[in-house]
């Protein structure tokens, strides 16, 4: 609930919500997330300190997109202990949404995402 109130909150640049892997398998239950492999990672799912990312980018006619990614180290950056800069990234590996489709440059409408963050939480709060 409190990633959906974020993207629709206006004028912030960045937030930061902390969590565990428990809460990033949970998210990515709930919004439908295609299953995925993470490559350059022994753990496949939620390596320690990945982080999903959620961009929101607007077109020039106004219309909305988002960005869904998991970043996180790889294998030998964690082993090596290596400061990540622009010469080191880290791995960035997109979600893909079941069921709702991507444009060419891998955005899907913000109101697609934001009816499916919408479809989660009610599925959440119905159950009795």
């Amino acid at each position: 609930m409190y990633i959906s109130d974020e993207q629709h909150t206006k004028n912030h640049k960045f937030t930061f919500l902390c969590g565990h892997d428990s809460n990033i398998a949970s998210v990515d239950a709930a919004l439908g997330v295609e299953d995925y492999s993470l490559p350059n990672s022994i753990e496949k799912k939620t390596p320690i300190g990945s982080k999903v990312v959620f961009e929101k980018w607007i077109d020039k006619s106004g219309k909305q997109y988002v960005a869904i990614n998991l970043v996180y180290q790889s294998t030998d950056q964690l082993r090596g202990l290596t400061m990540l800069d622009l010469s080191n990234p880290p791995m960035v590996f997109p979600l893909h949404l079941r069921g709702l489709q991507a444009n060419a440059d891998g955005l899907y409408s913000f109101d697609d995402v934001a009816q499916r963050f919408t479809e989660a939480i009610n599925a959440y709060d119905n159950i009795k």
